[in-house]
């Protein structure tokens, strides 16, 4: 879906704002719900209202155009439309890294080498943290089975997690987690030590 559980909110933007990035980078914007509150908490939050007054850099990933609406333009300095999986390694590639990245329920949208794969690689463009979050458990494949068949395919959870396969996946420390239950089951929130040096 192109949203996803409340429940990580405090936790993220708490983290977010004690890294104090000046640029971020939202892999999988959806309707574009981290964007906007990493404006409001970073900029807006600051007294710094005004567009022209904005210090911090938020930049998103979207492979499914419809998503990329009026809002998320406005609230987003660019957004890049195409796959994630592609888009990460090519902003690597091109030299750029970011402070903070997010991959917010977004992961378990790929099979699994490419899921280990493209978390990785958003560690690595990321300099001071990267806050990923990712349902766990076999129940959550069935989780946008009619979203991705009547919104977009693109929806479909293609790769199942554990604890243990996100702890295995990651080339850093784990700062701190989360883990909010949810009635499909448990989703983990991880704020993972950037790789970018």
């Amino acid at each position: 879906m192109p949203s996803s559980i409340a429940g990580h909110i405090p936790f993220v933007i708490s983290h977010v704002q004690r890294c104090d990035p000046k640029s971020i980078l939202d892999v999988g914007i959806g309707w574009g719900k981290w964007g906007a509150l990493c404006r409001e908490y970073l900029d807006v939050w600051q007294r710094r209202i005004d567009r022209a007054e904005w210090q911090v850099a938020i930049h998103g990933i979207e492979i499914h155009r419809p998503y990329v609406h009026q809002g998320s333009i406005f609230q987003y300095d660019s957004i890049y439309v195409g796959d994630a999986t592609a888009e990460v390694p090519r902003l690597r590639d091109m030299g750029l890294r970011f402070d903070c990245v997010l991959a917010m329920d977004m992961i378990e949208h790929q099979k699994p080498g490419a899921a280990a794969k493209l978390l990785r690689d958003c560690i690595l463009l990321a300099r001071k943290r990267c806050i990923v979050a990712i349902p766990l458990g076999e129940a959550w494949l069935e989780g946008n089975r009619k979203f991705a068949e009547q919104v977009s395919p693109y929806e479909a959870h293609r790769s199942a997690w554990t604890q243990a396969m996100v702890e295995d996946t990651i080339p850093t420390r784990i700062l701190d987690q989360k883990i909010v239950q949810v009635p499909r089951g448990p989703v983990g929130c991880y704020v993972i030590e950037g790789g970018a040096k």
